[in-house]
């Protein structure tokens, strides 16, 4: 490891001149100069870790590539405690074989895509924040989870998701976007992404240049989206210009192809046009450029992961993203090794890369100097930030109950003479509603079904779309008709789900699953708000 002890030795002398690393550009050139070129190949990777707990797996992880950067998931998780340890003792593993600390990175976007569970506030999601569209409580929302994740040990979020989902049949961002309409998803976009930064975060806004406008998932298909330059300058890549004038310091990149753009059939991931040409040069943005997940396959369908990758550092990528931790982090980085050894990629193109990831870890005091080296800096609570982590779970009722968007013709306000039945398979639903006089509840349209001849046309069924299923739905729709009774359709997920059935025109939406939008659907009954009717969302639902 005598390469690791070069670095190190490195830094202790840039260190003994008290150098400011943060505004001092000659010090990082000299420690990147100073870095063999596998630290440097190292320090572009950002791969997942095994387990929830520190082991010889998880330390080879970091030793055999000497990665930059880990990103954690669901499993990774027993205990926010646990999470914790764990991360500090991957950190301190990085600086005893690097002397450099990790990205430590995750996908709490809120929502549908969740992976802290315990102590993380869980905010409802972009779609319902749309709905709400208060930019102070979206920009408190972006800062408090920046600081709950800075505390567990997490130093980047890969969000805000600031897709344009202007495809009511996209199934896989829907409700992660913040609406249909580009302005609505830049202002809110970008309230949260300052959230994040002034909370100590670094936010990475995605899926650049926009992934919307598709009904395609690139996780699992090769995506195209047959779009011209000017119809992409006007809707998607609007909300990404506003968020990099905001300061946003990472942008993560789409496994889409633009052919009508680019002549080919390129994902932007791999294409010079869109990372350098476009979002370098033209939009002007300095921070780092990640991939989407490099085993997708809207990128590795049709190549190599090898290729992908050595394609991927060309056009301008910073950091490879990979989500696991086997073979594929090797064949990556040899790929891009052995792509530099033989002049295919130029060592400047690698130092550009690395000599971003340097500053954006001292920026946000990832690392911070000693007199003996790095270690991994750590963040200070102002008031302001106390204040916004104690009223953390209030701010989440806010954007809940304002998320929650009513479409329809029948009075949601509770008339005496009409017998509500309730039918859910959400215990948390269920148990939000008050039990009182004219109020029935039922678990299955089973159950609606073997009591029907107790209702009549004075009845309202209220059926919650939970776990959807559409011929379930048909049926109690068929139920109440065959009572006479008005139809109403609760949905807590994808909202287009339910709305492009057109079984009924009279839906309430929460576009969340989360414990606190189920409640507040069921608060919506107890009369306790009035949800929104006029959210520019609507322009989708409505029959």
């Amino acid at each position: 490891m005598i390469y690791i002890k070069k670095i190190v030795a490195v830094l202790c002398l840039i260190l003994s001149t008290s150098c400011s690393f943060a505004n001092d550009s000659k010090s990082t050139a000299l420690i990147v100069s100073n870095m063999t070129l596998e630290q440097k190949v190292g320090q572009m990777l950002m791969v997942g870790v095994p387990g929830n707990s520190f082991n010889r797996n998880a330390q080879s992880v970091i030793k055999d590539n000497l990665v930059g950067g880990l990103l954690f998931f669901g499993y990774n998780i027993a205990s926010a405690e646990n999470f914790k340890e764990y991360i500090n003792h991957l950190q301190a593993a990085s600086m005893e074989i690097t002397g450099i600390p990790l990205f430590t990175s995750i996908d709490q976007e809120g929502g549908s895509v969740v992976r802290i569970r315990d102590t993380v506030t869980q905010f409802p999601g972009n779609m319902t924040a749309g709905v709400c569209g208060d930019e102070k409580a979206i920009y408190n929302w972006g800062r408090t989870i920046a600081l709950q994740l800075r505390q567990i040990g997490i130093n980047m979020n890969l969000t805000p998701c600031v897709d344009v989902n202007n495809n009511p049949n996209n199934p896989v961002i829907n409700t992660r976007s913040f609406g249909n309409n580009p302005k609505t998803v830049a202002r809110l976009g970008t309230a949260y992404a300052r959230g994040l930064k002034d909370g100590g975060c670094i936010g990475t806004a995605k899926h650049f240049p926009g992934h919307g406008d598709t009904n395609v998932d690139s996780h699992y298909h090769i995506t195209v989206i047959n779009k011209d330059m000017e119809a992409l300058r006007e809707v998607e890549l609007y909300p990404f210009r506003r968020v990099i004038r905001s300061g946003i310091d990472g942008i993560l990149t789409a496994h889409i192809s633009f052919p009508q753009i680019t002549g080919n059939n390129d994902p932007a991931t791999i294409s010079p046009y869109f990372l350098t040409e476009l979002l370098r040069k033209e939009m002007n943005f300095k921070g780092l450029i990640l991939t989407d997940d490099m085993e997708m396959a809207g990128l590795t369908g049709e190549m190599g992961m090898g290729e992908a990758a050595v394609k991927s550092v060309q056009a301008g990528v910073d950091i490879l993203l990979l989500s696991t931790h086997g073979k594929n982090v090797s064949i990556i980085r040899d790929a891009v090794l052995n792509a530099v050894r033989t002049g295919e990629l130029e060592e400047s193109r690698i130092d550009e890369s690395v000599t971003r990831i340097i500053n954006m870890k001292l920026k946000y005091n990832i690392m911070k100097k000693t007199e003996i080296g790095f270690e991994p800096g750590e963040i200070s609570l102002s008031k302001r930030d106390i204040e916004l982590l104690a009223n953390a779970e209030n701010l989440n009722k806010k954007i809940s109950q304002e998320g929650i968007f009513y479409t329809g013709d029948i009075e949601l306000i509770n008339d005496v003479k009409f017998l509500r039945v309730f039918i859910s398979s959400s215990q948390v639903f269920l148990n939000s509603l008050k039990p009182r006089k004219g109020v029935v509840i039922l678990k299955s349209t089973a159950e609606l079904n073997s009591r029907k001849n107790m209702f009549s046309k004075e009845t309202v069924i209220i059926y919650h779309f939970f776990r959807p299923n559409i011929s379930d739905l048909r049926y109690a729709k068929t139920l109440a008709d065959s009572i006479g009774a008005k139809f109403i359709a609760v949905s807590s997920g994808n909202p287009f789900l339910l709305s492009n059935t057109k079984i009924t025109p009279n839906m309430l939406f929460s576009f969340s699953n989360s414990n606190m939008s189920l409640m507040s659907l069921a608060e919506v009954f107890n009369l306790s708000f009035t949800p929104n009717t006029t959210a520019e969302i609507g322009e989708l639902l409505r029959p």
